[in-house]
């Protein structure tokens, strides 16, 4: 018989307020189905104490959308011609190459008060990331864009 894993909501509650409490929003992390534990279990439990969620990607998004309407931030870059869906799904889409950028910049160019990105700089477990040698090329394309980089 081996060991029995359990997650006590209230607990993990308690966690996330903690850190919430330090004065910063707490995003929580909810890739590969939320490690395992049930992205949308996870998101019902943390839904009133974290301000937003991370997901990998643009199928984490939609699996998760039904049960929160937070922000969601996704670690990969949408694939070419799935921005949309992205967008639609409320989605923060990560931009990390130039053809991700022009699709991002002319979804920007069709919404009234922009867009908002996420952009990883740091490639530290293989997500997209632009490398930061070419951050200050990457920040010049980005300029009169109408696009926003968190």
């Amino acid at each position: 018989m081996g060991p029995a894993i359990t997650l006590d909501g209230a607990t993990l509650r308690a966690n996330a307020a903690a850190f919430a409490a330090l004065g910063a929003p707490v995003a929580a992390v909810l890739k590969n189905d939320g490690y395992g534990w049930g992205a949308r279990r996870l998101a019902r439990e943390l839904d009133a104490v974290v301000e937003s969620y991370v997901v990998a990607d643009e199928d984490e998004l939609a699996a998760l959308r039904p049960a929160t309407e937070k922000p969601v931030r996704l670690l990969a870059d949408a694939a070419p011609g799935r921005l949309e869906r992205v967008l639609a799904l409320g989605g923060i889409p990560n931009v990390a190459s130039a053809a991700a950028l022009g699709e991002a910049s002319a979804a920007a160019a069709r919404r009234d008060g922009g867009l908002l990105l996420r952009v990883g700089v740091l490639d530290a477990a293989g997500w997209s990331t632009i490398r930061p040698e070419d951050a200050g090329a990457f920040a010049a394309a980005l300029a009169g864009t109408g696009l926003s980089v968190e």
